[in-house]
């Protein structure tokens, strides 16, 4: 176990095991701890980097806006700065989005990837779409002065849509977007 500052912040790090580098990301609510379970396995086969995010486990909460951008850069600065030029990343949960941003940032340090349980991107409408984002929303300031939480989980009638705070759902559509009221056959044709 050790620590890097890169980027003006402290990280906590840990190497293990022999073989090509694998750098593992973990979710927002577990750290480096979401490789509990596989970190002594890969580690037969790879040298593992489990480390914490910046604001995340071990590693330093500065008082500081947060994005994937600065994670990604920060999971690209510590390969750097331990010596290793290109790894498999595996990144769960939002450490896949941050993993994604990753490979997309920095190509040159990621040989490969390995996803599980996330999201190709995290957005607001992202978060609109599914049950529990609307009810994430309801709870935010902008979510209650909004009418999302009024959103049904599923239209009354069969190719209805549905209109609150600009945000459409169609059943024939299958899908939830923003912008001005349309009819369900043209919002169709439109997402084709």
């Amino acid at each position: 176990m050790a620590d890097a500052t890169v980027n003006g912040c402290r990280l906590w790090y840990d190497l293990r095991g022999e073989g090509t580098h694998l750098l593992q990301i973990g979710g927002a609510g577990f750290a480096h701890e979401n490789f509990g379970f596989v970190t002594d396995g890969m580690a037969k086969a790879f040298t593992v980097i489990d480390f914490d995010l910046r604001g995340y486990g071990l590693s330093e909460r500065p008082e500081q806006p947060y994005s994937m951008d600065v994670w990604a850069d920060d999971a690209a600065a510590l390969l750097e700065a331990i010596g290793v030029e290109q790894a498999h990343v595996h990144g769960t949960s939002m450490g896949g989005i941050v993993a994604i941003r990753l490979a997309a940032k920095h190509p040159e340090r990621v040989y490969g990837l390995v996803l599980d349980c996330t999201a190709a991107k995290s957005d607001f409408m992202s978060a609109a779409r599914s049950r529990s984002g609307r009810r994430w929303l309801a709870r935010t300031a902008w979510g209650a002065a909004s009418s999302l939480w009024s959103l049904p989980r599923k239209p009354s009638r069969a190719g209805s849509s549905i209109h609150r705070a600009g945000l459409r759902w169609s059943t024939r559509s299958s899908r939830c977007s923003s912008g001005t009221a349309r009819s369900t056959s043209s919002a169709r044709r439109s997402t084709r």
